[in-house]
């Protein structure tokens, strides 16, 4: 049957007054018949099963949680003194180190001459190449401080060894086209030099092995160190690579052809690209190293990366530091490349022109990033994007954080910008996974799917979203999650708060499916009417458990555009919606072709309308309708019914379904009447 005691709603913005009539009978104390409060949900004093007030504010590194009264520590921070750097490029024999604020040295010139060492210098043979022609296997070789222009080919097991990096300069003769120390055989230790000039300043063949300590390596004109075979590198610096002829090259490192390296305690500094690493079986791993100041070079054929990791390449990086780069990415992979990071940091990564984006951890054409423990802060661009079939970015204990500009981006900004300052992109079917994830402070998108990717979050927060405006001024992207184009996401125990715009965004086929799901303080924008805690349109899909929409403004849940688009709540609550500058202060809005389930879900303190249907349908099956204005209100071709059928699909077009079991207690006034203005979505 229909629903009795409509009255009308006046006020011409949707604000809605109460007549003079009796208001909900007094609560029974009860959820509903058979019903309990899901875990993190208490009866209120109407019988309501509200979420259990989480703090108001927490610490940097925590969050609040649905359900918890403490802060939940989240992310990752970095270790004692990793935000430590030197103000200015380390010059000569001395190198930035991680959580080191000053230049460290590299070697302590005071190495003793090893017994039966052959001699270069002025005690011994002039040039260090007659002393590798003369030596045995296995010998050493100990050069005398001194400038040497030369470029040695070494065949057979040798160990190079000068004073140290700061005294002995092996550089490049003119016309020169060799490597500096080109390792052709056996295995090679060099030590304690400089190597200027040279097209690679090590280059290591497939066959051979070279462990290289202590070494300088700069103005290199392909690679500074370029490994085919095994190498091991420590305590040393590249720095200032160029490109070769024809534009190739640019490498501090490169390693590739299946060859097998690792890097310690060392620096790579300029050059286009940090690190290349690419070809199937290649392994590279990273531990203690800051790579820094890569930049665009107009002779380059390259883009500059930082560490670039392609063709089934696999590299690790452990507490390595990215900082202070020009790039397209901090970090990129792609055609099966896989690079694994483990107490990692990336800042400072700046776009210039169309070659430098100025991305984070990129994942793209078949690409994989799997980051644990994690800082990615101050990136132009998305923080992480992972885009392209066959790509994925996992990342756990992360955290991404947008720093606050100097200067905001004005009003008039166009949302054809691709992500300035934005959180983490995942489209165009790729997959990603976030456990443990904070994303702070981002510009326009927190975490954005689209374009059929899969996306799985959990244990994770988004918290102070900035908004970009529409050039109309009619249109705002400043969202927490949001869901478009076919993508699918499933979230759990995820907190999304201070949103410019709207804390959930799904539509144009979007599927979002969670629990434990608390949206809240989504406050209004430059642009009329935006602020929703959920919003779903043209042909969107969300079914939340357990959940909770706090302190939206304008209305809680809106649900618009048509095309099939539809949200289920259950055991779930939406209170506190505030009003916006259009007067709205509604907790669900339903409107034209689309539909609402609310199972054992209670629509409490809402100043405007609980549940507001304007040619929309919707199912209202348990739970609680309290302290709002008005409970329930149809217009625009949506009308009540009082029935306790529970088969969303069957309701009809513009049909209001409300079972007997639903509660209204304490409203203003049970339903409203006539035609008021109802908000319009976030986005369209």
């Amino acid at each position: 049957m229909r629903l009795g005691f409509a009255l009308v709603l006046a006020g011409a913005l949707g604000a809605c007054a109460p007549e003079a009539a009796p208001s909900d009978p007094a609560p029974a104390g009860e959820p509903g018949p058979g019903k309990a409060c899901a875990d993190g949900f208490a009866l209120d004093a109407d019988g309501a099963c509200v979420d259990l007030p989480a703090p108001a504010s927490c610490p940097a590194g925590s969050r609040p949680r649905l359900g918890a009264s403490a802060c939940e520590r989240v992310g990752w921070s970095g270790w004692e003194g990793s935000d430590a750097a030197p103000g200015a490029a380390c010059e000569g024999a001395t190198r930035e180190a991680v959580g080191e604020a000053n230049c460290v040295p590299i070697g302590d010139c005071v190495d003793a001459v090893p017994p039966g060492a052959i001699r270069v210098g002025p005690s011994g043979l002039a040039t260090i190449a007659e002393a590798v022609a003369a030596a045995p296997d296995g010998a050493t070789i100990a050069i005398d401080a001194g400038l040497y222009e030369e470029a040695l080919v070494v065949t057979k097991p040798l160990v190079i060894v000068g004073r140290c990096a700061s005294m002995v300069e092996i550089r490049s003769p003119a016309g020169n086209m060799r490597a500096g120390v080109d390792v052709r055989a056996g295995a090679v230790t060099v030590r304690g030099v400089t190597l200027t000039g040279h097209v690679d300043g090590v280059a290591v063949a497939r066959d051979a092995v070279a462990t290289i300590e202590r070494v300088v390596v700069r103005d290199a004109r392909y690679a500074g160190i370029y490994v085919e075979g095994r190498a091991t590198i420590k305590e040393s610096k590249i720095e200032d690579t160029h490109p070769h002829t024809a534009g190739r090259g640019g490498f501090d490192l490169a390693v590739g052809g299946g060859a097998e390296a690792s890097v310690e305690d060392s620096a790579l500094s300029g050059g286009v690209q940090g690190v290349f690493s690419g070809g199937p079986g290649t392994k590279l791993a990273l531990s203690r190293v800051v790579i820094t100041r890569q930049a665009p070079d107009p002779a380059a054929t390259i883009r500059p990366v930082g560490v670039a990791v392609l063709t089934g390449a696999r590299v690790s990086l452990s507490r390595t530091i990215l900082r202070d780069l020009v790039a397209d990415g901090a970090v990129a992979t792609e055609a099966g490349g896989t690079a694994e990071l483990d107490e990692t940091i990336v800042r400072d990564v700046r776009g210039s022109g169309s070659s430098a984006r100025g991305y984070g951890l990129l994942a793209t054409l078949g690409g994989h990033v799997v980051a644990r423990k994690t800082s990615v802060t101050a990136v132009s661009a998305f923080a992480v994007m992972s885009r392209d079939e066959g790509s994925s970015m996992d990342l756990a204990s992360a955290t991404i954080t947008v720093p606050a500009p100097a200067t905001p981006p004005p009003e008039s900004a166009t949302l054809t910008n691709d992500g300035s300052g934005g959180g983490i992109s995942i489209s165009k079917s790729a997959k990603s996974t976030l456990d443990d994830v904070a994303v702070i402070g981002a510009w326009g998108f927190g975490v954005y799917a689209d374009g059929g990717a899969s996306l799985a979050m959990k244990h994770s927060f988004v918290d102070a979203m900035r908004a970009f405006q529409g050039a109309d001024g009619a249109r705002m992207t400043g969202v927490g999650l949001t869901v478009n184009n076919g993508a699918v996401a499933t979230i759990s125990d995820v907190t999304i708060s201070r949103c410019a715009a709207s804390g959930i965004t799904v539509g144009k086929r979007g599927n979002l499916r969670g629990d434990r799901v608390l949206v809240r303080d989504v406050v209004e924008g430059a642009a009329a009417s935006t602020g929703a805690g959920l919003s779903v349109g043209a042909a969107g899909e969300v079914d939340l458990d357990a959940s909770a929409i706090d302190g939206a403004t304008a209305s809680g849940v809106i649900v618009t555009q048509g095309g099939g688009s539809t949200v289920r709540l259950s055991r779930s609550s939406i209170h506190g919606t505030r009003p916006a500058r259009e007067g709205f202060a509604h907790g669900v809005t339903v409107r034209l072709d689309a539909r609402v389930t609310l199972e054992a879900t209670s629509i409490v303190d809402n100043p405007g309308i609980g549940v507001a249907a304007d040619g929309g349908r919707a199912l209202v099956h348990g739970g609680a309708v309290a302290r709002n204005a008005v409970g329930i209100h149809a217009q625009g071709g949506s009308f009540l019914i009082e029935t306790d059928d529970a088969d969303a699909e069957s309701l009809g077009d513009g049909e209001v379904r409300v079972a007997p079991s639903t509660r209204f207690v304490s409203n203003g006034t049970r339903v409203g009447s006539g035609e008021v203005p109802l908000p319009a979505p976030a986005l369209p």
